[in-house]
């Protein structure tokens, strides 16, 4: 079975009070049946109703109605996703109407940006069937199931886009999980997708891993070259203070000498002189 994604454009924006504070609603046509839709599909009233009524027993009135904002590429919920909750769905003639409310949500405040901008939005159901082709134009076999209502930026989304995104996937639904999976094929190649995306990854990691690890050693290295320098510098002061120590020392050591050898060399003169004064005295 395809995914199966439907636009339409005939939504009308609400803004609300309650309690004082302003609500977002998108109210109009959800679904059609009957009619050839822009994607050449055409969906029979009792399977539509069918479906709507399922969707309104265990979503709606269960407040599990959730939609996500622009198209996904699956049928699940993703909830980081989600905009809007349903809140009414109903059938009017070969319409499914239904009214949203937009939920304080990172997504939701972009739909609420949107409207309260002026931007022309849609809505987009999403659901999961097979396809029968009859003359110019597919229709939707029993086994469709409604997923999800989501809003969109631009409901005349081309087709090409449509069918080479989202409807070239088999899904399969499983009993057990109550859920649909990607058949067997679609796994493996999204396991050879994924592991070609993760070897990316890896590689731009691990090179990105290298840049940091050069940056942190020419870091060091500075690092080192500032420290090899401050240490030089410090030892030269050091032996500078050093040597002019020595200068000093030895200095004072010449200086001591000195004084010492003409003190004992006018000792020594001054006892010559004594003696020769002596020696004159005796004479007499």
């Amino acid at each position: 079975m395809k995914l199966l994604v439907e636009t339409s454009d005939s939504i009308e924006t609400i803004v609300e009070e309650n309690e004082g504070k302003k609500e977002h609603y998108l109210s109009g046509i959800f679904m059609q049946a009957e009619e050839t839709n822009r994607n050449g599909r055409m969906y029979s009233l009792p399977i539509l109703t069918r479906e709507t009524n399922r969707y309104i027993e265990e979503k709606v009135n269960h407040n599990r109605a959730l939609g996500e904002l622009n198209h996904p590429t699956d049928p699940t919920i993703n909830l980081e996703r989600v905009s809007h909750m349903i809140r009414e769905m109903k059938i009017d003639g070969n319409h499914i109407l239904g009214k949203a409310k937009v939920l304080d949500t990172p997504c939701g405040n972009i739909v609420r940006g949107l409207m309260e901008g002026g931007v022309k939005i849609g809505v987009s159901s999403r659901g999961v069937g097979s396809l029968i082709q009859k003359g110019d134009h597919s229709e939707v076999g029993d086994d469709f199931q409604l997923a999800a209502v989501d809003v969109v930026y631009d409901p005349s989304a081309p087709k090409a886009f449509v069918e080479s995104v989202m409807e070239s996937v088999d899904w399969l639904w499983n009993e057990d999980t109550k859920s649909f999976v990607r058949s067997e094929t679609e796994k493996v190649n999204e396991a050879s997708a994924h592991s070609w995306f993760s070897t990316l990854v890896d590689m731009k990691t691990d090179l990105r891993h290298l840049q940091e690890k050069t940056m942190f050693l020419m870091d060091e290295n500075q690092k080192l070259r500032v420290l090899v320098e401050e240490k030089t510098k410090k030892d030269v002061q050091r032996k500078e203070r050093k040597m002019e120590r020595l200068i000093e020392s030895t200095k004072k050591q010449i200086e001591e000498n000195v004084s010492t050898k003409l003190r004992e060399k006018r000792e020594e003169k001054t006892l010559e002189i004594f003696d020769r004064f002596l020696a004159e005295i005796s004479k007499h």
